[in-house]
């Protein structure tokens, strides 16, 4: 998933590689993954780089905190991602406290902490 907007951009599969059932991650692009190419360590060098078409991301969340408009959209991905992988999450009250924990000032700033304490709060929901 894309470290920004948490949306999908890749999927993963396993490959049988040989006779004897040893198998190979792959991953492939999917959903909002596009491919570009990334100056790696800003040398002459571009590599092939599978970026976000949602928000232009290329695998690192952006050092920029998150308005609360974007927080809540990217709550949304959150729990997508997470009923992806069969944990229930109650996508209603994470949103909630995303947008109750962006407003209070000496929180705003700590985008991961609130995604963190937003998405326990919503899965401890889900599971009563």
């Amino acid at each position: 998933m894309c470290s920004e907007c948490f949306a999908r951009i890749r999927t993963e599969h396993e490959l049988t590689v040989d006779d004897w059932g040893n198998t190979v991650t792959e991953l492939d692009r999917a959903g909002a993954g596009i491919q570009g190419y990334d100056n790696v360590n800003g040398g002459g060098v571009y590599l092939p780089r599978t970026f976000c078409e949602e928000c232009g991301g290329r695998g690192h969340a952006d050092p920029d905190t998150d308005s609360k408009v974007q927080a809540t959209r990217r709550a949304s991905r959150i729990a997508e991602r997470l009923e992806e992988q069969d944990i229930p999450v109650d996508a209603r009250a994470l949103r909630r406290a995303v947008r109750k924990l962006k407003a209070k000032p000496e929180l705003e700033a700590l985008d991961h902490e609130i995604y963190e304490r937003a998405t326990k709060l919503a899965v401890r929901r889900a599971q009563r």
